[in-house]
């Protein structure tokens, strides 16, 4: 029984041109193509998903600009790079052992086929669950929001031959890959539209490194799926990085309140009903002092503590917040990020620019803070120097 290869390939780019990304950002690594593939874990057996990212682009003064229709990646300097455009997400679904009623219509181009049709569906749902829980984490724990997230099929407003052409870009091989044919199970229809700034921070550390990679591959086999409080935190994030403050303020104080119930939910199980005192609290600040201060850490209490007041002289008071308070945010955050389960929450800026430094610099940079760094390199970057306050 020969076993069904499907290919794919989903463009990630944002459809915001500001900033304008063609998939996650790499730091000083980009994944090699199925060299480096990660396994997802698709709902049915005798079925294996695979997904990669391929390294395209060229060199421009000594800068790896990403190009999908070009490959000549230097691979000898690409440590040098503070951040690197991976593409699209390309993969591989395996279907082992399909059936002749199945694989007919498939062969032979009938289109519309109920056999066909029913085929596409079942790829469509091994596909998308798993794709779109890896976009899900890319999103909100490696904070890479402008990353989108993948389109569900509808059929209200397309085709299911418009779904696997134009999004998924899929393709069928029953040769082990000798050769790849259209997978367009009916008519390519569109039947209608699909609806739809801390400047100083420039930490390249926060994008995602090979290390990250190997991360996520862990936790897509375990079947690992983002918290709501670790969701709301990364919309607040997004909202942060796009200049929204006050809306980013209210988002990363609800973010705290979840994370609170979330965190004593799954530390004290039984025991929870002891917690109810903490969190009757009628104070977030209480609760952040408390959490914090258990935690070992509250390097960012201070500013924490003040985002919070923010917050009610926003909702409040409709007090406009200044400037200054994008920094405590910054600060909330990170302190919200310390209550969460599963991998950090991080918070890279979507527009970074580039910097390029010897892989030696790179090791020797360490903790050097984004200030310092701006004003080592600001002709580089091509950027305004913030302000070292």
């Amino acid at each position: 029984m020969p076993v069904l290869q499907l290919r794919f390939s989903i463009r990630l780019e944002n459809r915001d041109p500001h900033p304008k990304h063609f998939g996650p950002l790499f730091h000083r690594w980009l994944p090699d193509g199925e060299r480096d593939a990660i396994v997802l874990r698709p709902s049915e057996p005798n079925t294996e998903l695979r997904v990669w990212f391929e390294r395209k682009g060229f060199v421009s003064h000594g800068e790896i600009v990403y190009d999908g229709g070009r490959r000549e990646v230097d691979t000898n300097i690409i440590p040098t790079q503070g951040a690197l455009e991976a593409g699209p997400l390309l993969g591989l679904l395996k279907v082992e052992q399909p059936s002749e009623v199945e694989l007919a219509p498939v062969r032979e181009g009938r289109i519309g086929d109920v056999s066909y049709t029913s085929l596409g569906k079942r790829v469509i749902r091994l596909i998308y669950a798993p794709v779109s829980s890896l976009l899900r984490i890319l999103r909100t724990n490696y904070g890479q929001y402008w990353i989108e997230e993948l389109e569900n099929w509808d059929s209200r407003s397309r085709s299911l031959g418009s779904y696997c052409k134009s999004v998924l870009g899929l393709e069928w091989s029953l040769d082990d890959g000798g050769n790849w044919g259209a997978f367009i199970p009916d008519d390519h229809l569109e039947l209608g539209m699909m609806p739809m700034e801390d400047r100083g921070r420039l930490n390249y550390r926060t994008y995602l490194a090979r290390e990250d990679w190997q991360e996520i591959a862990i936790l897509v086999q375990h079947g690992y799926e983002p918290s709501l409080a670790a969701l709301t935190l990364a919309r607040a994030h997004q909202l942060h990085d796009q200049g929204n403050l006050k809306e980013a303020i209210i988002e990363a104080v609800t973010a705290l309140e979840v994370a609170v119930k979330e965190l004593i939910r799954t530390r004290l199980g039984s025991l929870q009903s002891s917690a109810n005192a903490f969190l009757d609290l009628k104070s977030e600040k209480a609760q952040m002092a408390v959490l914090t201060a258990a935690l070992g850490d509250v390097s960012h209490l201070e500013g924490a503590l003040k985002c919070i007041q923010r917050r009610h002289d926003i909702v409040h008071d409709a007090v406009e917040p200044p400037q200054q308070a994008s920094i405590e945010l910054s600060e909330l955050m990170e302190a919200i990020a310390l209550l969460l389960s599963g991998p950090r929450v991080r918070f890279p800026w979507a527009n970074p620019g580039n910097v390029l430094m010897s892989a030696e610099q790179w090791d020797r940079s360490g903790g050097v803070s984004p200030v310092r760094m701006v004003a080592m390199l600001g002709a580089t970057l091509g950027l305004q120097q913030p302000s070292a306050e």
